[in-house]
């Protein structure tokens, strides 16, 4: 918007900037793990924001953590930005205080938990 004044422009250098899961510097340096991390990382948050509004079944549970270990197994940069993400997420449900967010609340923070513990299992197992 700065450069050329057009304000259309901008919003749309916002919307594929934040379309695009990866930087150009991961790419640069051909850190595929740590893109591919991220892109995972932006699916599972993705998955979490739909699903939620459906409470925590079983089947949302198993799918989140699923993604979630995918997503954490990828890249270490990916455990720490993810598991901000999600604990903050977590917060933010319970925080509400619907019915519908708390049980997704508590189904995401069971999902978490276990794709942290298979994850780091795994990894240095």
């Amino acid at each position: 918007m700065r450069a050329w004044g057009d304000r259309l422009a901008g919003a749309i250098a916002v919307a594929l900037f934040t379309l695009i899961p990866t930087s150009y510097w991961v790419i640069g340096n051909a850190n595929l793990t740590n893109a591919f991390g991220q892109f995972v990382a932006l699916l599972a948050v993705t998955l979490v924001v739909i699903w939620s509004l459906e409470g925590g079944n079983l089947r949302q549970v198993v799918a989140w953590t699923l993604v979630i270990a995918l997503a954490l197994l990828s890249h270490v940069s990916t455990f720490a930005t993810l598991g901000v993400t999600l604990a903050l997420m977590i917060v933010l449900f319970w925080w509400s205080g619907t019915p519908v967010l708390r049980r997704a609340g508590r189904g995401l923070l069971i999902a978490t938990a276990l794709a942290g513990i298979f994850s780091v299992a795994i990894y240095y197992g």
